[in-house]
Formats: structure tokens, C-alpha cells, sequence
């Protein structure tokens, strides 16, 4: 009997020190976790240069992202129907993609058939993120340009719709 309350012991112990470990490693993997988002300027998928503080006043969600990313792929479908529900409320996608070029940014953006803009990552939008250390991560961002939500890995449609309702409801 006591063996037996032992092991259970040591397995919630070991559970405990788990759940610990996957939170305090993902906030390692972020450089520093941003609040709100600072001015930083990308290449759109034409190479115009293209800053972020177009998107101030509209919810907008910040998606870190890549061509050669299964997970990324698998986030796609849920970002285009959020996006086709919530746009003409004031919702934008800013994507950023971690390709190395900037023609394979274009080639992801036609072979997905985004309706937003992708745009090609830099140092500089990657310091302001956080310079976060996997893909996917995707930010929401109030009107007022503060970070009100991160998700790191694979965004679910009931998911991304239930927090931007939650966000969208808060005063």
C-alpha cells in the first residue's frame, strides 16, 4: 500500500514539474515577451517597404509563419475563414513569412491564395516580436497597438474566434 501511494506520489510530483517546465520554456524561447507592438518596417510581397503602424486602430493579428512549415499550412484554412468573417469588421492578418527570399514570400502567398499580403520577415520585425525561437506564433493586437493575446504553435478557427470575441468584449 504504501509503495503504491508512493509511485503516486512521485507521478504527480513528475506531472507537476512537466507542466512547469513546457511554461518556462516557452517563455524562453521568446527573447523578452512584448506587451505592445513597436514600429518596425518589412518588404511586402512586392518589396515595397511596408510599416506596421499601418495596422493602428484595427484589431490585427500578427502571424509568424513560412512556406516550408507543415504546421504553418495547417493553421491556413482557419486564418482565411476568420479573416473572410471578420474583415469588414476592421480584423487584418499582417503574415510574416520566414522565407530566406523574398520570391518564395510571393510563391507562398499565391500557392495559399491569401487575401491579405504576406511580408517578408526581418531583424528588425523579429526583435520587435519578441524574436521568438519556432513557427507558428501569432499575436493579437488591439486598436491601441497592445499585444492582448500570443499563441504559439498551430492557431484552431474556435479558438482564434472565441479570443478575439473575448478581446473584442473587453472595455
Amino acid at each position: 500500500m504504501v509503495k503504491k501511494s508512493a509511485y503516486v506520489f512521485i507521478l504527480v510530483v513528475f506531472a507537476l514539474a512537466v507542466l512547469v517546465a513546457r511554461n518556462l520554456r516557452q517563455e524562453a524561447q521568446f527573447q523578452k515577451i512584448p506587451e505592445s507592438v513597436v514600429p518596425f518596417f518589412v518588404q511586402n510581397s512586392n518589396g515595397d517597404s511596408v510599416s506596421f503602424d499601418s495596422q493602428k486602430g484595427k484589431w490585427t493579428l500578427i502571424v509568424l509563419s513560412a512556406s516550408w512549415c507543415p504546421a504553418c499550412h495547417a493553421q491556413n484554412k482557419a486564418l482565411k475563414k476568420v479573416y473572410r468573417e471578420e474583415h469588414q469588421n476592421g480584423f487584418r492578418i499582417f503574415m510574416i513569412s520566414e522565407d530566406d527570399a523574398l520570391a518564395n514570400v510571393r510563391k507562398y502567398k499565391e500557392d495559399f491564395e491569401f487575401p491579405w499580403d504576406v511580408y517578408h520577415w526581418n531583424y528588425n520585425a523579429m526583435n520587435a516580436l519578441g524574436n521568438p525561437q519556432f513557427i507558428p506564433v501569432s499575436y493579437l493586437v488591439n486598436k491601441q497597438n497592445k499585444i492582448v493575446w500570443i499563441k504559439s504553435g498551430t492557431l484552431k478557427y474556435d479558438e482564434l474566434k472565441k479570443e478575439l470575441k473575448a478581446q473584442q468584449e473587453q472595455p
